[in-house]
């Protein structure tokens, strides 16, 4: 028996067959986006309650967490363009910052070092002084000092492991992405560069 049902599967199943499949890199974007749409609601749910907000706690506390919302966001925006550049062969100057072919300093690992070794120091004493504070907004302001600074402790690791990498002429790149990225976009920017020659 003929079903108009079967007939828009059919054909439901003939377009999933022609239409290409999106490789892991334009499944992340899209997955990066929808993320950036969620923090950009979350900090429109934050501005509303600062925007309520009478006794200079509460606009003191939601100040914070929109000033943390507004870095991630900028950060998700960057990550964006990144992947883009690879996806679509360009060159976007707020995309994150690649390898330069340049070696960093000596100088410069050392100081990182130095810079991780007082992280966790600091991290440390702000534990010890949440603790002696007790629950409340200083121990809530104390636990997040510790999270960002352990997060900044990342951040150095990452970077001294590669910058020290490359180093030793064995350049390693800070994520999957990373080196599709740095071919892609130094392609991009010859062109853009040749394009301003001519014009």
């Amino acid at each position: 028996m003929f079903s108009i049902f079967e007939t828009g599967f059919s054909d439901a199943a003939t377009i999933d067959s022609v239409r290409p499949k999106q490789s892991d890199a334009e499944r992340l974007l899209r997955d990066l986006e929808a993320h950036r749409d969620s923090q950009k609601a979350l900090l429109a749910s934050t501005k509303r309650a600062l925007s309520y907000a009478k006794t200079p706690l509460a606009g003191y506390a939601l100040g914070l967490i929109e000033t943390n919302q507004l870095k991630q966001l900028r950060t998700l925006d960057r990550m964006i363009a990144s992947l883009e550049d690879a996806l679509y062969w360009r060159f976007s100057p707020d995309a994150l910052p690649s390898l330069a072919n340049v070696t960093e300093r000596r100088e410069t690992l050392a100081a990182i070092d130095e810079l991780l070794v007082k992280e966790q120091e600091q991290a440390k004493a702000s534990k010890r002084l949440a603790k002696a504070y007790g629950p409340g907004l200083e121990q809530a302001l104390l636990d997040a000092s510790v999270a960002i600074s352990e997060n900044d402790q990342r951040y150095a690791k990452l970077l001294l492991s590669t910058l020290e990498e490359q180093q030793l002429e064995a350049p390693t790149t800070t994520s999957s992405w990373q080196a599709v990225l740095a071919d892609r976009r130094a392609s991009a920017a010859n062109t853009a560069e040749e394009r301003e020659l001519v014009a």
